[in-house]
């Protein structure tokens, strides 16, 4: 496993629960998927270019 891996690993010690959830899914997706990825995998809204 590369070291960038296990530091973004340990980076997210919260849970993802409450109103702010899917905000902070998105955010854990960019960092490891990249924008263009996650773009493709999300249904588009207006929020979400």
């Amino acid at each position: 496993m590369p070291a960038e891996r296990r530091i973004l690993g340990r980076r997210r010690t919260e849970p993802l629960i409450g109103p702010n959830a899917v905000l902070k899914t998105v955010e854990v997706m960019e960092e490891r998927l990249g924008h263009a990825e996650t773009a493709a995998t999300l249904p588009r809204s207006p929020s979400f270019p």
